[in-house]
């Protein structure tokens, strides 16, 4: 019964696996089901017989190997990305599972000796409850793994093999640091009894297993980290290069009113002498260089304005159907580089959704202004996803929650009959 119990474990171990890289990797080559029952086959196939009398480090490396193989031959997704997958599953399994197998062992043998007081030996059957405990552990940890790589896979799969290099070498050591403790070659004192032995082999194995894995998660969040302040610095030169644009453009109408009296007489000539097609000719040199050709943002904030501008040519070329209305109150409460952080990361996720449905369905609808004693902000777009969960979150969506919640907003996503709406709510002073 024991062992049944350890097999079912250890099979719901192996579709936590699957659900991982299904959450993250999603392309199949086959069907969802061979590719789980691939899975299946691959782990019972560890577990059977024929490994029984090979030695431990290699059996494990066996099965390192054999899952990464299973990873990169069932997915479709790029060789960096499988690869990370691949490594911070192995990372997560190998390392909660030494650290909570060995724990429970400790428990046990403590609890037996003080029980029989004498030399405690874990049996066969509670060894099955034990690794079944221990494989349970590891689905509650891949799925917080899950949750917590939600908003960094985008940059972390930018990492290449900077990430995935680290988090080996430590299941490398983890892996021989077991390995030792299983032959006795980590802690071997003469003088000690069996039960004694046992208890300081685990120990070692829990606390260089929990050291592994702090460094483990120091390099995964630390990488995460520089990766995510790298975008938003690149989002900061963004914004500079707005304000750029935004000041050439009020250079050009400067130039165009300084010599507004000269144009208004060239003009007026054209008219008297009737040279519509020169005239018309005149106006359209005029429009070109001041930069006032189709200029229908007017929101209240120059560098909004500036930013609107830019977004509509984008998703002008794109044939996106764009409707803006837009007004900054006075007494918003956002900075301006917030706002631009804001309506930026919004819109450029709204161009790239609408931009993936047919042509005739493209759509953008914007608006912002006033609403009671609060800053409204709504963005509607076309999108093929169909619901909520389908959703992958990235930096732009990370960064539109952390620029609401610092200003005590709230930040909600909606989709209903394959239409994406944003909405971000500020309270007004």
């Amino acid at each position: 019964m024991n062992y049944v119990i350890a097999v079912l474990c250890y099979s719901g171990y192996l579709l936590s696996l699957l659900w991982f890289c299904e959450r993250y990797l999603g392309e199949f080559r086959f069907r969802k089901g061979l590719t789980g029952l691939l899975f299946l086959t691959g782990g019972i196939f560890f577990i059977s017989p024929f490994w029984e009398n090979t030695s431990d480090f290699l059996r494990v490396s066996i099965s390192h190997f054999l899952f990464f193989c299973l990873v990169c031959f069932s997915f479709r997704k790029s060789a960096e990305e499988k690869l990370l997958a691949a490594a911070v599953m192995t990372a997560v399994k190998t390392m909660t599972w030494n650290f909570v197998s060995s724990f429970f062992s400790m428990i046990v043998l403590t609890g037996m000796h003080f029980r029989y007081r004498g030399e405690a030996v874990i049996s066969l059957e509670t060894d099955y409850l034990i690794s079944a405990a221990s494989y349970g552990t590891v689905i509650l940890a891949v799925y917080f793994f899950a949750q917590s790589m939600k908003t960094r896979w985008e940059y972390l799969v930018k990492s290449r093999y900077v990430l995935s290099v680290p988090l080996l070498f430590l299941v490398v050591v983890v892996d021989i640091v077991n390995w030792g403790a299983s032959n006795g070659v980590m802690v071997k004192g003469e003088g000690f009894n069996l039960y004694y032995n046992q208890i300081f082999s685990h120990t070692a194995v829990c606390l260089l297993t929990l050291l592994c894995a702090c460094i483990a998660c120091l390099v995964f969040f630390g990488i995460g980290r520089i990766y995510r302040e790298q975008k938003q610095t690149e989002q900061y030169i963004g914004q500079v290069m707005y304000y750029k644009a935004l000041n050439e453009q009020y250079q050009k109408m400067e130039r165009l009113r300084h010599d507004m009296k000269n144009h208004v007489l060239s003009l007026y000539g054209l008219y008297q002498r009737q040279e519509w097609e020169a005239l018309g000719s005149y106006l359209e040199q005029m429009l070109e260089s001041g930069g006032i050709r189709e200029k229908k943002e007017a929101t209240g904030s120059s560098t909004v304005d500036a930013l609107l501008y830019h977004k509509r040519a984008v998703a002008e070329k794109k044939h996106i159907c764009w409707e803006c209305e837009v007004q900054i109150p006075k007494e918003c409460p956002i900075e301006e580089f917030d706002l631009c952080v804001l309506f930026g990361n919004i819109l450029d996720n709204a161009i790239e959704g609408a931009g993936n449905v047919q042509e005739e369905e493209r759509f953008l609808s914007i608006y912002a202004g006033k609403v009671k004693k609060c800053f409204l902000l709504v963005v509607k777009n076309s999108t093929r996803l169909g619901h909520e969960r389908e959703i992958k979150p990235g930096i732009g969506l990370f960064n539109i929650k952390e620029t609401a919640e610092r200003h005590q907003g709230i930040f909600k996503l909606e989709i209903k009959e394959h239409i994406f709406e944003v909405s971000v709510l500020f309270p007004m002073p």
